[in-house]
Order: structure tokens, then sequence, then C-alpha cells
């Protein structure tokens, strides 16, 4: 959290602390973040229903800042961006009309997030009009005849026929430029 040391923000907020209308522009560390719409208050705290904007310089760095250990195969995966309806608190929202670009690769769609749970539930609805997964996974899994030539990052307990079964679903053309997911 280092980098994110440095927060600006101006705008125009109409309302009260009960129900507010806002346009904010903010920056916190190199991180640009802009919102547009409401906020009000309910049991379960700030319900957000607005259109957001987001961009982080890099994204490794980015997810890394939120308290991940995400090392994939590509140090820098590029600038991320995001566009997008958001619904919903911190523990519970809906991203719609959803385009999100990490370096060239770009989702659209919809995405849900519930983390009121013990565990974070993920759920998503994404076109991919392009991915290179190569470039976001990495594999520290062992074969014994030496390291595991497929993308996937393994879980402790998993084998290695399981990540190459992983790596079949991922990789369906021969060609880097029309890989797809199956």
């Amino acid at each position: 959290m280092k980098d994110l040391q440095q927060f600006s923000s101006q705008g125009i907020v109409t309302g009260d602390l009960d129900k507010a209308a806002m346009k904010i522009v903010s920056k916190l560390g190199n991180w640009d973040i802009t919102y547009s719409g409401r906020l009000t208050t309910n049991e379960e705290g700030y319900l957000w229903n607005g259109d957001i904007e987001f961009k982080a310089p890099d994204f490794v760095k980015f997810v890394n800042i939120l308290n991940f250990n995400y090392n994939p195969k590509s140090f820098a995966l590029g600038q991320f961006s995001l566009n997008s309806h958001l619904v919903g608190n911190s523990n519970k929202f809906k991203l719609t009309n959803l385009n999100a670009y990490v370096g060239a690769n770009n989702f659209q769609g919809t995405l849900w997030v519930d983390k009121s749970g013990p565990k974070a539930n993920i759920v998503t609805d994404l076109d991919i009009t392009r991915f290179e997964p190569e470039r976001f996974f990495y594999n520290g899994g062992q074969k014994n005849s030496g390291q595991t030539s497929s993308g996937i990052a393994l879980k402790p307990e998993a084998t290695t026929e399981e990540a190459d079964f992983l790596a079949c679903l991922l990789y369906t053309s021969p060609s880097p430029r029309d890989r797809s997911l199956s």
C-alpha cells in the first residue's frame, strides 16, 4: 500500500448523508478512478449505483496491492482499465456493461461478486475478444520428468494430469493468434 499514499479527489455531491448523487474524479497513487451515480444507505451500509471508470498502469502490481500473491509468467501484463455500471456495496456487487482491458486482452460482460459468506463467490458472463492465457498463468507444478508444460497454476493437492487437462481446455488452436477458451 506504500504506492497508494497520495490521494486527491474533486467533484460535486448533492443530497444528504442518506442519499446523494455525485460525480467524483479521484487519484489514489497512480490509479485513476471516476464515479458518477448515486450513493444511498441501507441496513448493509452504503449502496452504490452508478458508472465507474478505473485505470491502473500495471495490472500485476494492482492485483498484488490488493493483497494477492499473483506472479504470472509475464511480469508486466500492461495497463488495467475498467468501465462499468456498478450496483451494490463492498460485500455484494454487480458490474454490468463491463468493458475491461488488461494490456491488449479485452473482457466484456457482467461480473457478480459476493463476499458476504466465508468464501468469496465470483460469477462472470464475459465475452473475451482477445485472451493470451499463457501470459496470465504460471505453473509451479512438477512432473516426474521436470516442469509441467501447461500454463495453469496447480493447487498443492492437484496432479499434473489435472493441469495437462486444464491446459487442453485453454489451448484449442495451434496458432497463438487463434487461442480461445472452449
